[in-house]
């Protein structure tokens, strides 16, 4: 008797059906993993550094109660996430951190949160930065200790219990030589409960002594984000006016508008900038026969020292000023924030400015605008001559609309308003003030995002409408998160 053979499977039809289970085997255990730890969302881990993979170890033998695996750093950094308000985290001592808010994912490279909130073993609040490893020995590895873009980091979270006493092979430093709080974010138990290395959960009973968590936002109105709104532009204004006395009104606008053409990771980088080259020295090598363009990427620490800096009238000024070292920029980014585009874009700025100064060309855009689209109109920035310098023809506008409304809230209506303030014309005064609050809602950044979520009440979004409740939200979030920058852990 013949038996009939199977049907023959073509090779690609096989190769279709091993891709398919292996995927379903590889994503059938993330998830069984992300739902032990309770994760709606990751976010990127920390880069490791690459190397060989290490020899399986020979398997022990483990009586004790069973050991959830340790996870990897996105689980651990979405555990981090969803803990609640008040929640309790173990230290690598022993000692328990009241987490008030575990703060913002970072939007760029550095630590994966920033302005976390957190009560200490002593009673008291503190704020920095969180990074988060698999295991303790990840800071070094990645060699965090080295990087001073970690240097705000306040608190080390890691999902590995410590082994005992003098666990630790080297501190937790960071690179200016700060110590952390090392904390330990345990994996979760069989009732999906966060546990610490003791047996302690995350939800623990409160320990004696301690306070009522604070320093979370409430839900906030439409009116009382307005109302917050107009406090920060008030607060601006004092600041400016401060600088206009001090520092004189010209160099103050020209610092101020150069404050605003750095995104959040570089604005360090533009404050030195406008102190390297401040408009006095800066409308002085213009005058010399300089041009604006190389005198900023010089300033900015991309070009040669222009020779018009040396033969100016106030040597021994420019000196001291311009021996100051140049910024360090953190890379990263769109293309078209690039430093050397936003400097670019200043020397636009300071070639329409050259005759009468920033700050008497702001007062007059104030004066002649009939609504906040003309003020926005007057700081926008096409690619011409400074872009071809930079990047070549065929560019994208230096600054575009959403960059120039930026300009116009937090540096040009506020510092008109200073000035008007200080010099009786409260014509400029009124008018100033009622374009702010006429100003259209800006791009989004990562502070608005957030603040905005946190108030969200559910199965809704916060409602912005404007600016100005944008300023708001930025208003209310750097309340939430205030408190001392470090406090140095227990020895």
């Amino acid at each position: 008797m013949l038996l009939a053979s199977p049907p023959r499977e073509r090779p690609q039809e096989r190769f279709q059906e091993r891709s398919r289970n292996l995927s379903e085997m590889r994503f059938g255990a993330l998830r069984e993993l992300a739902a032990g730890y309770g994760a709606a969302r990751t976010f990127p881990a920390c880069p490791a550094r690459p190397g060989r993979r290490r020899p399986a170890r020979a398997q022990r033998i483990y009586e004790g109660p069973p050991v959830r695996p340790v996870g990897n750093e996105r689980l651990l950094q979405a555990a981090w996430r969803r803990l609640s308000r008040g929640a309790f985290v173990p230290g690598r001592d022993g000692a328990s951190y009241a987490v008030l808010y575990p703060g913002r994912p970072a939007d760029g490279p550095g630590p994966d949160f920033r302005d976390a909130v957190l009560r200490g073993p002593d009673g008291r609040v503190m704020r920095g930065d969180v990074e988060i490893h698999v295991r303790a020995s990840g800071w070094r590895a990645h060699g965090h200790h080295r990087d001073p873009r970690y240097n705000g980091v306040a608190f080390h979270v890691t999902g590995e219990p410590p082994a005992g006493d003098g666990d630790e092979a080297h501190p937790v430093l960071t690179a200016s030589g700060r110590s952390l709080h090392l904390l330990v974010l345990a994996p979760p138990d069989s009732a999906g409960t966060l546990s610490g290395p003791a047996g302690t959960t995350h939800e623990a009973v409160r320990p004696p002594g301690f306070p009522e968590p604070e320093n979370h936002p409430r839900l906030a109105t439409p009116a009382d984000l307005a109302a917050a709104g107009d406090q920060r532009f008030l607060g601006k204004s004092a600041g400016f006016s401060i600088a206009l006395r001090e520092d004189g009104g010209d160099a103050a606008a020209w610092a101020a508008v150069l404050d605003c053409l750095g995104y959040s990771r570089n604005r360090r980088g533009f404050r030195r900038v406008a102190t390297r080259l401040p408009w006095p020295r800066l409308r002085d090598a213009l005058e010399a026969g300089a041009d604006a363009m190389p005198l900023l990427l010089w300033a900015g620490g991309f070009g040669p020292k222009p020779r018009q800096l040396a033969s100016i009238s106030r040597v021994n000024d420019v000196t001291r000023l311009t021996g100051r070292p140049a910024p360090a920029w953190v890379p990263g980014g769109r293309p078209d924030n690039t430093p050397e585009r936003r400097l670019a874009a200043a020397a636009a700025l300071a070639g329409r400015w050259r005759a009468d100064g920033p700050l008497e060309n702001i007062i007059q855009a104030v004066r002649a605008a009939t609504g906040p689209k003309d003020l926005i109109d007057w700081f926008l920035v096409s690619a011409g001559r400074e872009a071809d310098q930079v990047i070549g023809s065929g560019a994208r506008a230096l600054i575009g609309r959403g960059r120039a409304g930026e300009i116009v809230v937090n540096a040009a209506l506020p510092i008109a308003h200073a000035w008007s303030s200080l010099a009786d014309r409260w014509d400029v005064t009124g008018k100033a003030f009622q374009l702010y609050r006429d100003h259209p809602k800006l791009p989004g950044n990562a502070v608005t995002r957030e603040m905005a979520a946190l108030l969200a009440r559910p199965g809704s979004a916060q409602e912005i409408r404007g600016a100005r409740e944008q300023q708001g939200l930025i208003l209310l979030y750097r309340a939430m998160t205030a408190g001392p920058l470090y406090v140095r852990p227990p020895s």
